[in-house]
């Protein structure tokens, strides 16, 4: 028996099925010759997922940076309000302008200072009860080459001055 066919005795019986018969040994002593040889097979497998699995890792990378710039933005821009909002005009210290930009980009310290934009805004003025507001905005830039370029992050912060 050969692939579930009976083996035919002679061609007169049934010329159908012993020409599929012949067909199937053809091919299975083909196939038989191509299924042992798998050599490469790894080597093409991993030349064809490697650049895949490279431009994901480097953009979790990517996506960490950005997070990592937004946090540290966020926190800059708390502690200047905060520094603003506990130095008001009835302090003996009061904060200045130039004073809370400073603060702002010595604590937005792993980023470049060069490129950390810092707002300060006193509703209607620095002394108790008025608002202050600080905004910090950064031009952020990928490492790895994307199609929309650099972006800009902004975080911003607003407090009542109570000293």
């Amino acid at each position: 028996m050969l692939g579930g066919l009976p083996a035919l005795k002679t061609r007169t019986e049934t010329p159908g099925r012993w020409l599929l018969a012949r067909r199937l040994r053809g091919r299975t002593r083909r196939h038989r010759l191509c299924i042992g040889d798998a050599s490469g097979i790894a080597a093409v497998e991993f030349a064809l997922v490697l650049p895949v699995f490279i431009s994901i890792v480097l953009g979790l990378i990517e996506i960490g940076r950005v997070l990592y710039t937004d946090h540290t933005l966020d926190h800059a821009a708390r502690e200047g309000v905060r520094y603003a909002i506990v130095r008001g005009a009835s302090s003996p210290t009061p904060a200045l302008s130039s004073d809370i930009v400073a603060l702002v980009k010595s604590r937005a310290a792993p980023l470049d200072p060069a490129m950390v934009g810092v707002a300060v805004s006193f509703d209607p003025n620095n002394k108790p009860g008025s608002a202050v507001a600080v905004q910090v905005s950064y031009n952020f830039e990928f490492l790895m080459p994307v199609p929309f370029g650099p972006i800009n992050l902004t975080s911003a912060a607003r407090m009542t001055v109570v000293y």
